[in-house]
C-alpha cells in the first residue's frame, strides 16, 4: 500500500509540472511566431475622489469608427493593422470576420 501512495504522489507532481510546462510552451509559441507591434497610446485623465489624479492609457485603435459603434456588448471585432512610416501600427480596417493569416490583426471585444 505504501508503494502505491508513493507512485500516486510522484504521478501528481509530474502531472503538475507537465501542465505548467504546457502553459509556458503555449505562451512561448505566441511570442516566437507572433509579430511585435507598436501602438499609439491616448491618455485619459480621470479624477477620483478616493485615488486623486491619475492617468489611464488607452490605445488609439480601441476607438471604434462611427459605423461600428452600435455593436452589442461582447461583439468580437478584428482590427487589421498596417505599419506607418513612423514605425507605429495603425488600424486600417475593422471587421467581424477573421482576416487572412498573412495580415497582422488584433482580436478584441466591444464593451459599450
Amino acid at each position: 500500500m505504501r508503494g502505491i501512495l508513493k507512485i500516486a504522489f510522484w504521478a501528481t507532481v509530474a502531472g503538475q509540472i507537465i501542465l505548467l510546462l504546457a502553459f509556458i510552451a503555449v505562451k512561448e509559441n505566441t511570442l516566437r511566431t507572433g509579430t511585435s507591434v507598436l501602438l499609439q497610446t491616448v491618455p485619459i485623465d480621470p479624477l477620483s475622489l478616493l485615488q486623486g489624479e491619475y492617468v489611464v492609457l488607452d490605445y488609439e485603435i480601441a476607438e471604434l469608427p462611427e459605423n461600428r459603434r452600435g455593436a452589442a456588448r461582447g461583439t468580437i471585432v478584428y482590427v487589421t493593422l498596417r505599419e506607418s512610416s513612423s514605425g507605429l501600427w495603425r488600424a486600417s480596417r475593422y471587421s467581424n470576420t477573421k482576416p487572412d493569416s498573412d495580415q497582422v490583426f488584433i482580436k478584441g471585444t466591444t464593451n459599450e
